[in-house]
């Protein structure tokens, strides 16, 4: 009576424990893309695997996602809902889906539709000569961007968008576009999504701090000046 049971009490609890267990196991190896699950949502950032995902240091959030019996699944905030992620709803439980497993990592979406996703990319420095080129823009001047991540609008939202200077350039950089230079109709879009192409104008292309500014606004319109009548 090793915990104050009798013997045969903690057999018969320890091979409940190993059914309960065993019925666990089979759940999460018939998991597989596409697959619906329920979990506890869990705010979550800033650890080696998002560092990984984000070497850049962008302090993009995700959130783990508690599915029970030691297992998590990463719910990158892009997946949060379909179009803008405008809360983080840590705490809560909810449904989600599958979208990749990938070095041991449930990688889960709670959007609707396709769950084709462009690949994640690991981002090196940006190209200072793609920099340079984008100052020159004109101010008011679209140029096609994709998006490459978002951050919650709780945490001082915004999209990260992956342009390149024109279509002869092969080098890309990631700009920022912040949750003020967002128009209404893009968060419920569905350009609102890892890999949607947006049109975006540059405020802002520093070479010396590597600092990508951008819009998704267009340029305001500036009121014409009202000369004084002439005597």
């Amino acid at each position: 009576e090793l915990d104050g049971r009798p013997a045969e009490a903690q057999a018969e609890a320890k091979a409940d424990a190993d059914t309960k267990g065993d019925r666990l196991s089979k759940r999460f190896t018939d998991l597989e893309v596409g697959s619906t699950l329920q979990g506890t949502i869990k705010r979550h950032r800033g650890n080696a695997i998002f560092r990984e995902m984000d070497p850049e240091g962008r302090g993009a959030l995700a959130f783990w996602v508690d599915m029970g019996e030691e297992k998590k699944g990463l719910l990158e905030a892009c997946e949060l809902r379909d179009g803008f992620p405008t809360e983080a709803p840590s705490g809560k439980t909810v449904t989600a889906r599958v979208l990749e497993v990938r070095d041991n990592i449930w990688y889960l979406t709670r959007r609707s539709g396709d769950l084709r996703r462009p690949p994640r990319e690991k981002h090196g420095d940006p190209d200072i000569n793609a920099i340079v080129a984008l100052k020159k823009k004109p101010p008011g001047m679209w140029i096609t961007g994709v998006v490459d991540d978002m951050v919650v609008k709780t945490y001082a939202g915004g999209v990260f968008v992956k342009v390149v200077p024109s279509l002869a350039d092969t080098k890309y950089v990631i700009g920022w576009c912040p949750m003020d230079e967002l128009p209404d109709t893009f968060l419920d879009s569905k350009q609102a999504i890892r890999g949607g192409s947006v049109r975006v104008r540059v405020l802002k292309a520093d070479p010396e701090s590597k600092e990508v500014l951008l819009s998704m606004k267009p340029l305001p319109k500036q009121t014409p000046q009202t000369l004084p009548p002439q005597r």
